[in-house]
């Protein structure tokens, strides 16, 4: 009985299609951070609108409906401008909070450089601290602004968040989402040229073996 063997598969060169695959997840990438800013421009348009204002700068009674930690803001014409940092309204800055039981709140720095331009509104978040209960709060802030060295805005009023910060960011995920796609279509797409080099290569060289 006579066998016949199957010859060895040749190899294939990577297909081009890899190169598509590439552009697609660019594409993606870039609709992604698209798509983003709507979404969290709207969420963030919310949350402000829910923030509890006070009648001024200096403060005053402010009700929060629920317990955790809180956001102390400053709200006015252009003080999501550059040049209005939080460092510098801080150096300046004496605030005390009340709570329901007239006991004293710890008020810490925010961690972290918060803004928003909601267009209507504009804040920087200045402090955090936790509300042990819903109630009324008392709020007393004031700026000493009489050193040479003040050129920041004055704010027109405070505003009291709920959370640390706001909800989402808005820049730093739109360009993790565009950067993202773009860096690993690039890679994806220096991956196939050189495994289609390789093999383009290696093919010329058994031609070249084969012909002499």
């Amino acid at each position: 009985m006579t066998t016949t063997s199957t010859p060895p598969r040749r190899p294939q060169a990577p297909s081009k299609r890899w190169y598509r695959v590439a552009a697609a997840i660019a594409g993606l990438g870039l609709l992604a951070a698209l798509a983003w800013w709507p979404w969290a421009v709207t969420r963030i348009f919310y949350a402000t609108d829910a923030f509890v204002r006070t009648r001024g700068m200096f403060g005053g009674r402010v009700e929060l409906s629920h317990p955790g930690a809180h956001t102390l803001w400053i709200e006015g014409d252009c003080i999501s401008c550059v040049g209005n940092e939080p460092r510098e309204y801080r150096k300046v800055a004496t605030v005390s909070i009340t709570g329901p039981d007239g006991g004293a709140l710890r008020v810490r720095p925010i961690g972290a450089n918060w803004e928003y331009n909601t267009g209507g509104r504009e804040g920087r978040a200045l402090y955090v601290f936790d509300a042990p209960r819903p109630g009324a709060y008392v709020i007393r802030f004031d700026l000493d602004t009489s050193g040479r060295n003040w050129h920041s805005r004055l704010p027109s009023n405070l505003a009291v968040g709920r959370g640390v910060g706001l909800p989402v960011r808005i820049v730093r995920p739109m360009a993790a989402l565009a950067g993202g796609g773009i860096t690993a279509a690039l890679l994806l797409t220096l991956l196939t040229y050189e495994r289609r080099r390789r093999y383009f290569d290696r093919k010329m060289r058994v031609e070249a073996e084969t012909a002499g």
